[in-house]
């Protein structure tokens, strides 16, 4: 009877173990899917400041365009 007891005592500590592991894995899954999605949200925000470099180059890049052509039509 006592090593039945031991035995059964045994059993549910490994289910123990096994339901913490379990709850281990899926806050591992979790935490990966948020990185994940931090990953794509912080993909997405270069991507918005690439743009935004572009825009102010474009932007430059017409205001020297409109000097210059201020320049000829003063001439």
């Amino acid at each position: 009877m006592s090593a039945a007891k031991e035995e059964s005592k045994a059993d549910r500590e490994c289910y123990q173990g096994i339901s913490h592991a379990k709850e281990g894995i899926e806050a591992n899954r979790e935490t990966h899917q948020d990185m994940s999605a931090a990953k794509e949200e912080s993909k997405a925000d270069r991507e918005c400041y690439q743009g935004i470099s572009h825009a102010k180059e474009g932007i430059e890049a017409n205001r020297e365009t409109h000097q210059d052509m201020s320049n000829t039509n003063k001439k």
